[in-house]
């Protein structure tokens, strides 16, 4: 057989392959079913070895069964918890947050109407009388401005520049829950549990009641957040309706043009408002941090897609070369 050189004279064309052919022939063509045929004798032996798992057992692990009796208002009652919601003190080596975020009455009563118009009247009632009141709703604030520091990646509301009574009740709702969630109360976990609810139903009541409401960032930031706490909340209902939501969040997005906000370039520079003073510096820091608001949630959504598709098995649904903003 020739010698080989891979130099740049080499040629396939040119080469004497009729050796090769030999050896073939010699032997046989036979061999190539036997070897294919032991290849797939090791996958059947490999696939008999496996331990047996039935269908029937997958589907009630991962699939939820609807009751009669259950609905939207199946967790109302844990919202009425004044008296016996008692929120814990922050732990002894908890580092205190630059950040103290204080509800006043406009914003309560904002959350408690969207409440309100998502419940029956005969559950209305109770929670009229027992939401909890401004005193331990901020208390629970306090335990997500500590989130807040931590989740350093994905921190999308900005809160030096956040304005609770202008902001939705959705995104209120949705901040007190995860603050709910921090602390190490079951009454607290509840409530929780029961305002993300209320947002879920919510969030589809507002947008159509006024299609326009999807601009409103804060409305998308506080259905992202109660889409976060539903999927890895290891409740299955919950997680079941996550899912049937999963595409919502990306057209809040994009028909609230807060993708194309995000894709703008910021040109205002640190030296730019540096150098501002009074309004002109206020004018600036808001404009700023409108457009970084809406790149944050683009990324914070992008983020919690990838790992939702990993842990639930689901499609991505959004394509990745709209990450560059």
């Amino acid at each position: 057989m020739e010698e080989l050189s891979f130099g740049p004279e080499w040629n396939m064309g040119t080469m004497d392959l009729s050796s090769l052919q030999a050896q073939f022939d010699v032997f046989g063509a036979e061999s190539t079913y036997v070897v294919a045929e032991n290849e797939s004798q090791k996958r059947q032996e490999h696939e008999a070895a496996k331990p047996t798992t039935s269908r029937s057992n997958d589907t009630s692990r991962d699939s939820w069964e609807p009751e009669n009796e259950r609905n939207h208002e199946v967790e109302r009652q844990n919202l009425a918890v004044e008296g016996t919601l008692q929120v814990p003190p922050m732990p002894i080596n908890t580092r205190p947050s630059p950040y103290e975020l204080s509800l006043s009455s406009i914003a309560r009563n904002s959350i408690i109407g969207m409440i309100l118009k998502t419940t029956s009247e005969a559950k209305a009632a109770e929670i009229l009388g027992f939401f909890p009141g401004l005193q331990t709703l901020n208390s629970l604030l306090a335990f997500y401005t500590q989130y807040w520091e931590r989740a350093t990646i994905d921190n999308f509301v900005h809160l030096p520049t956040l304005q609770l009574d202008s902001s939705k009740p959705e995104l209120l709702a949705s901040m007190i829950a995860i603050g709910a969630l921090q602390t190490q109360s079951t009454v607290a976990h509840k409530f929780g549990y029961a305002l993300q609810e209320v947002v879920r139903t919510s969030t589809f009541r507002t947008w159509e009641e006024k299609n326009s409401n999807s601009r409103d960032i804060s409305l998308t930031q506080g259905f992202l957040i109660q889409q976060r706490v539903a999927f890895f909340s290891g409740i299955q209902r919950k997680v079941t309706f996550a899912e049937a939501c999963y595409k919502c969040l990306e057209i809040l997005i994009k028909n609230g043009g807060h993708l194309k906000g995000g894709m703008q370039s910021n040109e205002i520079s640190l030296e730019d408002i540096s150098n501002a003073s009074g309004e002109a510096l206020e004018h600036l820091w808001r404009k700023w941090s409108t457009i970084e608001s809406q790149r944050r949630l683009v990324y914070a959504a992008y983020i919690t897609e990838a790992h939702v598709s990993m842990s639930r098995h689901l499609q991505l649904t959004s394509p990745y070369f709209d990450v560059d903003v």
